[in-house]
């Protein structure tokens, strides 16, 4: 690994998340990353609509209902491939966060008989936060063996347009009322 220091363990990672991922970050003579750090990223930068409606309504709840309630709301996700100012993140690795950092957007019915129907947009195309022209992009062992490990359902996907096409459950914690 050259003259870089060994990436941390998270104490708390079991022996796959401590093993190092396949795909190099920082160039040919650069550390590796861990397996659990390359989960996390992924694992925190997933949104689906049920987890963006969660979330619209955790707001709106806690808004309370003095005053006008919350219309309108667009949630994004940033940050999810920053590993390191020096980092070069494999390209499908890249893609993956991409495709998983969907942009949403939820409006509130003004009509005052359905103010509680909230209408949900999948807004990342238009915002060009998902790549285009990119469905070819095949993605790796190592990459997918992270993606099942979180979502054991995905044994199917191959490349990035069948990750797009994939019904990724999301977890959901029912909050109080």
């Amino acid at each position: 690994m050259g003259d870089w220091p060994e990436p941390p363990t998270d104490e708390t990672f079991d022996d796959f998340e401590s093993d190092w991922f396949p795909e190099n970050f920082y160039g040919s003579d650069g550390p590796k990353v861990r397996n659990g750090y390359v989960q996390n990223a992924f694992a925190n930068c997933a949104i689906d609509e049920d987890l963006a409606r969660a979330i619209f309504e955790a707001v709106a709840a806690a808004k309370g209902t003095d005053g006008l309630s919350l219309g309108r709301m667009t949630i994004t996700t940033r940050g999810g491939a920053d590993f390191s100012l020096l980092a070069q993140v494999p390209e499908d690795v890249r893609h993956v966060i991409k495709v998983l950092s969907r942009d949403w957007k939820l409006t509130r019915c003004l009509r005052d008989d359905r103010r509680e129907q909230i209408s949900v947009e999948d807004v990342s195309e238009k915002r060009g936060s998902v790549p285009r022209g990119d469905e070819n992009v095949a993605i790796s062992e190592g990459v997918l063996e992270v993606l099942r490990r979180i979502w054991p359902e995905m044994k199917d996907v191959r490349n990035v347009d069948h990750l797009k096409r994939a019904s990724i459950p999301l977890q959901t914690v029912d909050l109080p009322e």
